[in-house]
């Protein structure tokens, strides 16, 4: 009861009533240096879109040096000009050519699922957990309290018609209680909130999503987009916009996460990160798992070879650390149907494989890996904890490392761990630099987004505050 009352009276002197209900509620419900860089030439309406760097072990440039440089060409964009305002749909022109804007919800969006589908293949920056086969399996099977206003931004062709799909961004607006920042939509499953631009419109599509918010909901002050990569493109178009158009950028919990990239020979990169004796080490233990069968290595790939693979992993997850702690996908059954019908889906596409390190037939460890244009993501793994002994989840990890590099289609995969990960940090050396990013929707309004950071700032800090409290009681309670 008194726990009650210092979050009730906390949330309320930081107008945050709503979210520490949530937050309260939820709780006691029982977490070498190599540049990679890419060249994205002129897009589309003019704007040269540099390559940029992907690197470790150097000193750092403030944020907004990391990002390319994203400059006109020839003049800066003109301003937007409001041609049709309805409840649904909002046109507009900018560079003389128009453009449809149209907020849709869940139901709506699967009428444009081969649009969709097709902007996959042009974005600027992968989002695997945008892919279509990943993101409507999550809105099907997710308990969500509230489902995600989707942006759809269109080439207007011609008055009353759609032309291509330039950009998918699925929002959360603010309820009434938080009518000043809008957000990108990211849930647990999902390690990047990165809308789909179009690579040829990117400048322009972002500007878009800016500019509906600013036309539609001007008591919204700013937009988050969560855990961005802050060497990708995507963070070199905000750069470039808020340098445009004056707008203030923010920036939260910032942290790093390795990464895979593909340019590195994988010998080389296990001789450097690990060390002779460690390299010894692991040989032995795999001679130990092997002493009881045949070692063998795995990989499916196919929906129906992917359906069993998809349950042994299930099984294999739920008996360990994360069955214990309630946080297994098979312990929530909306997760687990998720994960069963998220994987045959993209496994269709062929972007998802689950490997598996087994001895006697019999899986010791499992990954899950999706991919998304040339991105993969090492999104889920998992191990026998009866073995950890042989540490059979560092064996899987280093056969897979070698999967990985030996993948000519894949230029980088991201690891999705938190950071300085127990097992993946000291294979993976190379990182990049993540942040939840916020960008004014006003320009010239330096003044308007301090309360509106304040007032940020303040959330997250009742949110790790809380967390930490139940962290403690969790563990308390074990004893």
């Amino acid at each position: 009861m008194r726990f009650w009352l210092k979050v009730h009276a906390m949330a309320r002197n930081l107008m945050l009533v709503r979210q520490a209900q949530l937050i309260a509620a939820a709780l006691f419900q029982s977490g070498s240096e190599q540049p990679v860089s890419q060249a994205f030439g002129v897009d589309a309406d003019g704007y040269e879109i540099l390559g940029f760097p992907i690197c470790t072990g150097m000193a750092r440039a403030s944020p907004l040096q990391m990002a390319p440089a994203i400059l006109p060409t020839s003049q800066l964009a003109s301003a937007p000009r409001r041609v049709e305002v309805s409840r649904s749909q909002y046109r507009t022109q900018m560079n003389e050519a128009a453009y449809l804007v149209e907020p849709v919800s869940y139901d709506t969006l699967l009428q444009h699922i081969p649009a969709w589908a097709d902007l996959m293949t042009r974005t600027l920056e992968p989002n695997a957990f945008l892919e279509p086969s990943f993101a409507v399996a999550a809105l099907q099977h997710f308990a969500f309290a509230r489902r995600p206003t989707f942006l759809l931004i269109w080439e207007a062709e011609k008055a009353a018609e759609r032309g291509r799909l330039i950009g998918l961004c699925p929002l959360f607006l603010p309820h009434f209680y938080d009518n000043r920042v809008a957000r990108t939509w990211i849930h647990k499953q999902s390690t990047s909130g990165v809308p789909l631009l179009d690579s040829q419109r990117a400048m322009t599509t972002l500007m878009l999503v800016l500019d509906w918010l600013k036309s539609e909901h001007p008591k919204v002050r700013g937009l988050i987009i969560p855990k961005l990569a802050k060497t990708g493109p995507t963070f070199g178009l905000l750069r470039a916009i808020s340098t445009l158009r004056d707008l203030p950028v923010r920036f939260y919990d910032e942290h790093e996460r390795a990464y895979l990239p593909n340019h590195i020979n994988a010998d080389a990169l296990l001789t450097r990160a690990l060390r002779p004796k460690k390299l010894k080490e692991l040989r032995r233990q795999r001679r130990r798992l092997a002493d009881d069968g045949a070692l063998t290595y795995r990989s499916s790939t196919t929906p129906d070879t992917i359906r069993d693979a998809t349950e042994l992993f299930l099984a294999l997850e739920e008996r360990g650390w994360k069955g214990a702690r309630g946080t297994a996908l098979l312990v929530d059954p909306h997760l687990a149907t998720f994960t069963r019908t998220m994987t045959r889906l993209m496994a269709r596409e062929g972007k998802c494989r689950i490997d598996s390190l087994e001895v006697g037939g019999v899986p010791v460890a499992m990954a899950i890996v999706l991919k998304s244009g040339n991105r993969a993501y090492f999104w889920k793994t998992a191990y026998d904890e009866t073995r950890a002994a042989q540490s059979p989840g560092v064996q899987l990890t280093l056969e897979l490392t070698r999967l990985q590099l030996d993948d000519a289609s894949v230029a980088s995969t991201d690891s999705c761990a938190i950071q300085n990960h127990s097992m993946i940090a000291k294979i993976w050396r190379h990182t990049m630099p993540i942040a939840d990013v916020l960008i004014g929707t006003q320009p010239h309004a330096s003044n308007e987004i301090e309360p509106v950071d304040l007032q940020e700032r303040a959330r997250r800090s009742l949110y790790d505050w809380a967390k930490s409290l139940y962290n403690h009681y969790r563990d308390f309670t074990k004893l």
